[in-house]
């Protein structure tokens, strides 16, 4: 059985933006995404909030070839009331972070891979950065 993985907005930006210091390490989740040798998910804000960040840095064509680049490869996890619910209800420091917690719990990851791991309960499931992934 493959390892069911949850990737954080922030690493997707470190490989689409080429992110000094950050990118081998996300790239080696993306690719392992890629080659199906883990199930990698992803909340359904990181698509919009990955076309936002992209186009305003790059532009609107490349945005639109990240978002369909992602959603061939990541598992979407759907954003609906019970999620928003579920993240007001657990609200810690970040909404935003919360919503993304979430869905990696409904989506039953046994990993949450992210740059801001203070972000996060790590006592709900392993919060790690990308320097730690292992397929």
């Amino acid at each position: 059985m493959k390892k069911r993985i949850f990737v954080d907005t922030n690493v997707l930006l470190d490989v689409l933006l080429e992110r000094e210091g950050f990118y081998y390490d996300a790239l080696k989740i993306w690719a392992a995404a890629e080659e199906g040798k883990v199930d990698a998910h992803i909340a359904a804000i990181s698509v919009n909030n990955v076309h936002y960040v992209v186009k305003r840095l790059k532009s609107e064509t490349t945005a639109m070839v990240a978002v369909r680049i992602i959603l061939r490869i990541f598992k979407v996890v759907p954003v609906d009331s019970e999620i928003l619910s579920r993240a007001a209800d657990f609200h810690d420091k970040d909404y935003e972070d919360d919503i993304q917690f979430q869905c990696a719990l409904h989506a039953k990851c046994s990993q949450f891979f992210t740059r801001d791991p203070t972000h996060y309960d790590s006592s709900l499931m392993a919060v790690v950065p990308p320097s730690s992934f292992v397929p």
